[in-house]
């Protein structure tokens, strides 16, 4: 009997561990093979200064995939034994957003295959939250938005509800010509994101909040709600 419980054990966690490293691998891997094949073409080629910017933001962005990534690994790590802290203050939701998209637009540069907007929230919205965590929340849902539609449109919306909450609304949108993708390459994507989507939850649950998702083979839809005041 105990030998059997040990190799029970011993199996469970031999597919965590594949798991896991099938999960690090896929996340990893194409933003890497990313830098190292741009890399490749700065050090081997004569490309005038415009590509040369193009490979540049191409290495930067993709280092900032890889960063991210193995920030929500950390961050998981440290949420369950209890290190990450919910340290409220008072911050401007505009602000906020305005510095997350303006972030992502340096990073894309003269890439237009992804375009993020953020959409007619012109009031200022006054919060008293975890910036920090909320900032973590926004910046991997536009990540899983960015990496199920591989190219096209990501916006941001939100509107502040009657009972105090904020439904923050993350679109991706598929170009036209990429609508005919299968849903087999979706339900791919989503395995691969499962550690961002494991992060994102239990931040927002932090922030006593909820995130919910949907998608088909045009769009996909992340919604956070959340207080606006903790």
């Amino acid at each position: 009997m105990y030998h059997q419980r040990y190799d029970l054990n011993r199996k469970k966690e031999g597919n965590i561990e594949e798991r896991f490293l099938s999960h690090v691998s896929h996340r990893v891997r194409t933003p890497l093979n990313s830098v190292i094949g741009f890399s490749k073409l700065l050090m081997n080629t004569d490309p005038d200064e415009q590509r040369t910017r193009e490979f540049a933001e191409k290495i930067m962005d993709s280092g900032y995939q890889i960063l991210q990534y193995f920030q929500n690994l950390i961050d998981l790590s440290e949420l369950e034994s209890g290190m990450i802290k919910v340290n409220p203050v008072e911050a401007e939701l505009n602000h906020l957003l305005s510095g997350i998209v303006g972030g992502y637009k340096d990073r894309l540069g003269s890439d237009h295959s992804i375009d993020i907007y953020l959409m007619g929230n012109e009031k200022e919205l006054m919060m008293f939250t975890d910036e920090y965590i909320l900032e973590r929340i926004i910046n991997n849902v536009i990540e899983l938005s960015r990496s199920h539609i591989d190219q096209g449109l990501v916006t941001i919306e939100y509107e502040l509800k009657d009972n105090g909450y904020v439904s923050m609304e993350t679109r991706g949108i598929r170009s036209s010509d990429l609508n005919g993708h299968n849903k087999d390459k979706q339900a791919e994507n989503y395995e691969y994101d499962y550690f961002t989507w494991k992060a994102i939850q239990q931040l927002i649950e932090m922030l006593q909040g909820e995130v919910t998702s949907s998608s088909d083979a045009c769009e996909v839809i992340y919604t956070i709600n959340f207080p606006r005041k903790i």
